[in-house]
């Protein structure tokens, strides 16, 4: 089936490259950040401190890539918002539509619940995209649309680096962490396969300079040596 992701078509923001924007976006995520914490921490408190630490170091990566004109506050946003699909178990059909390949794996219905969450208010909409799309990978193999290389917006290319680092030295599963060495070579690895090579190299620049390891105290399991 040909991958079909209508409402997205149109260039937004986070589709592209880096920029600042006013403080008004993080004014107004002032205000709903109780109302996340309550329903992140009601499903599962590990999955709260984990999408704020991918929020942070999104947008320290970013900030390493450069300014190509898109919000960093944007990309932070899209980071704190990318797994609120995995909260809200939501039964309804998403939008009629966006079309997607299903995988045996994981046929990004999260993604899909958190697009929708996200795009019901205005001021979020441009952080669409970048949660719609963060499991998508470089090589096409990715969900939900199966998206290739630049293709992918942006902020999804860099959330899916920083998530996928930030699962493995936290764990999904208690008890499964890696330390942070394992996780970055493992990172590296996928460079042009799974990710961005620009942002897997970003990204391990943020670590090199301490920009990202401050959001990695407070949890004695890991190793925090890189």
């Amino acid at each position: 089936m040909t991958t079909q992701v209508r409402p997205y078509e149109s260039p937004s923001p986070v589709s592209g490259g880096i920029t600042t924007q006013p403080g008004h976006l993080r004014e107004r995520l002032h205000e709903v950040m109780p109302l996340l914490e309550s329903m992140f921490g009601l499903a599962d408190s590990r999955l709260w401190a984990h999408s704020l630490r991918v929020g942070k170091m999104a947008r320290e990566t970013a900030e390493i890539l450069g300014s190509r004109g898109c919000s960093l506050e944007e990309i932070e946003i899209a980071g704190y918002l990318h797994d609120v699909g995995r909260v809200v178990h939501d039964e309804t059909p998403v939008h009629q539509t966006i079309e997607y390949p299903l995988r045996p794996q994981d046929n990004g219905a999260h993604s899909l619940r958190a697009a929708k969450i996200v795009s019901s208010l205005p001021w979020l909409t441009p952080m669409m995209p970048a949660v719609l799309f963060h499991h998508e990978h470089w090589d096409g193999s990715g969900v939900p649309a199966g998206l290739r290389g630049e293709s992918i917006p942006l902020a999804a290319r860099i959330i899916a680096v920083v998530d996928a680092f930030d699962r493995m030295v936290g764990g999904s599963v208690p008890g499964e962490e890696q330390p942070i060495n394992q996780a970055l070579e493992t990172i590296r690895k996928e460079r042009g396969r799974l990710f961005d090579a620009d942002i897997v190299n970003a990204f391990i620049d943020a670590c090199g300079l301490s920009l990202t390891r401050k959001h990695l105290w407070g949890r004695p399991h890991l190793d925090l040596t890189y």
